[in-house]
């Protein structure tokens, strides 16, 4: 990756068009993406064709306005066989649909490939962060914390679980559990 593509990266990254963060670059915000794209490509003396090609190759960066919380649900199979479509009725149910920013201007539903938390699927991932072991029900309640203005707990959201163990805690090297067992002498 050329160090001019790196600085497109790092400064559209900064750009409120892109992930709704304030403008620290000085870029016109409210003139929309074109302007945006060219402030870029006019400050690292590049074609503006580079930049938009860096712009729209990574999903991460907005090609439009987003509402006030992007929620990102995962659709690849792992999420999908624990329950993913139920997440999207969900949102559905809240005025949202793919692509679009709902009428209230709080929503914005994406559906996006592996987030890497199959183990804790179905997942939605809400502006930067992760809401794991999801369902209807649970997604929900998030959704309403969030529109009352409240931050939700995140990571998973099965009471007593911590992170992708299974429910009930370890059962295996259970050992290691109380203590950082090293077993390597022993093998």
């Amino acid at each position: 990756m050329s160090v001019k593509v790196k600085r497109v990266i790092d400064l559209t990254d900064l750009n409120p068009y892109f992930h709704g963060v304030t403008n620290r670059i000085g870029a016109p915000f409210c003139a929309g993406i074109g302007s945006v794209i060219e402030y870029v490509a006019d400050y690292l003396d590049m074609p503006v064709i580079r930049v938009l090609e860096v712009a729209s190759f990574y999903f991460m960066y907005n090609m439009k306005p987003v509402g006030k919380y992007h929620v990102q649900v995962c659709g690849t199979t792992p999420c999908m066989l624990r329950g993913s479509d139920g997440l999207f009725e969900t949102c559905k149910k809240r005025g949202m649909s793919k692509g679009h920013v709902s009428d209230d201007g709080l929503w914005t539903l994406t559906e996006v490939e592996c987030m890497g938390n199959c183990a804790t699927a179905p997942m939605v991932q809400i502006n930067d962060d992760n809401y794991e072991d999801l369902t209807p029900e649970r997604l929900d309640a998030i959704l309403d914390e969030l529109a009352a203005g409240k931050q939700p707990k995140t990571g998973t959201q099965i009471e007593g679980k911590r992170t992708s163990e299974p429910e009930g805690g370890p059962t295996t090297l259970k050992d290691m559990v109380g203590a950082n067992h090293d077993y390597r002498g022993e093998w």
